[in-house]
């Protein structure tokens, strides 16, 4: 699919993600919800709310676990409507079939007709060219499992954002460790066969991680710094502080410096 992340064990095996989450955890647990607070208002409620239920600080506030939920469906049911996404599934077919779409597709531009191809099957199977979620969704998730796995006991005495930025970049450098075997696998750099498809900033990324340089050089040495795919993984992390922008904008552009720099940063804390 589009950006699979390594240690997902390919396009349909069930395998894990090569940082476990802590068993028994879900990503609510991970936030911190807080079970007294107030309950979320509808933006559009001009009902003056009761004193009872008017919170101090920022930092009291917690996400309901609706409010997770809903984040993360809608994350993943915009993905699977983009168009994008059906070329990303349409990596699971024969490459036949995809060279064919190509080769449609230039014949549509070349003779200025607008009955323009989309991904076919064929007389293969159809189930991967199904309506459903990709590289947006896949990068979501990865994020959430960094988010979980920061509850576990080796990191239990870090303070709260040390403990999430050290789980981050475990996750990071696990998939780098990934790419730097594929590499030490191949004759050269160039002909190695990666464990995961991703956007070029992701890819540069982790390929400057593997060969050891770190945040903010892995995403300044970059031929894609400015593209936007920080933002979805900002989008999860913000989870961890709601109602405190600040906070969230931190540790969004803490999670951006391993794969962008300039406007791909500023997007990801925006």
């Amino acid at each position: 699919m589009g950006s699979r992340p390594a240690g997902r064990g390919g396009a349909s095996s069930g395998g894990g993600w090569a940082q476990a989450p802590v068993p028994g955890t879900d990503l609510l647990d991970a936030v911190h919800e807080d079970p007294a607070a107030p309950p979320v208002r509808d933006p559009h409620d001009r009902t003056p709310t009761p004193a009872a239920q008017v919170t101090e600080p920022a930092a009291q506030v917690s996400p309901r676990r609706d409010a997770i939920e809903g984040l993360l469906l809608g994350l993943a049911a915009g993905d699977a409507a983009g168009w994008p996404a059906a070329r990303h599934r349409a990596a699971r077919m024969p490459e036949w079939t995809r060279r064919l779409t190509r080769e449609l597709d230039t014949f549509a531009e070349q003779n200025a007709t607008t009955t323009l191809p989309v991904p076919i099957a064929l007389n293969q199977p159809p189930e991967p060219l199904r309506l459903g979620p990709s590289d947006d969704a896949e990068w979501a998730a990865f994020t959430a499992e960094a988010i979980l796995a920061s509850t576990a006991p080796a990191l239990a005495g870090l303070p709260p954002e040390r403990r999430l930025r050290a789980s981050v970049d475990l996750a990071w450098n696990a998939l780098a460790g990934q790419v730097a075997a594929a590499a030490d696998r191949a004759p050269e750099v160039e002909s190695a066969v990666l464990p995961l498809r991703a956007r070029i900033s992701v890819r540069a990324g982790l390929g400057n991680l593997a060969t050891g340089l770190r945040p903010p050089a892995t995403g300044h040495d970059n031929p894609h710094y400015f593209d936007d795919a920080a933002c979805v993984r900002a989008a999860v992390l913000a989870l961890v502080h709601p109602g405190d922008p600040r906070a969230a904008a931190e540790l969004a552009e803490f999670d951006a410096r391993y794969t962008q720099d300039g406007d791909g940063v500023h997007g990801a804390r925006a």
